[in-house]
Parts: C-alpha cells; sequence; structure tokens
C-alpha cells in the first residue's frame, strides 16, 4: 500500500512541477488559468485519497 501512495503522491508532484515550468517559461500566463490548472490537480488528489481509501476498505481476497 505503501507503494501506491508514494506512486499517487509522485504524480501529484509532476503535476506541480509542469505547472511551475509553464509558469517560469510563460509569466503572462492567465491567473485564471493557474486556478483551473491548481483545481485540477487538486481534484485529482481528492479523487486518488478516495479511491486508496476505498481500497482499504475493501481489501482484494488473497
Amino acid at each position: 500500500m505503501q507503494q501506491n501512495s508514494t506512486q499517487q503522491l509522485n504524480l501529484i508532484i509532476e503535476d506541480l512541477d509542469s505547472l511551475i515550468t509553464e509558469i517560469e517559461n510563460n509569466p503572462r500566463l492567465s491567473t485564471w488559468v493557474v486556478r483551473q490548472v491548481l483545481k485540477s490537480i487538486k481534484d485529482k488528489a481528492e479523487k486518488m485519497a478516495v479511491e486508496s481509501a476505498d481500497k482499504q476498505d475493501y481489501p482484494k481476497a488473497s
């Protein structure tokens, strides 16, 4: 389960790194665009957390 959490965290970090790179490369990037991307990343993280919690509640049969 720890590996899955690490993978999920790495996906969020990659998204944030991509946003940071885009802001650095395009300083005129609209604040609206930045807000939308951050909201998307937040929604993705929340979805991952819910899915992870569901998997912990209902572990696969061995």
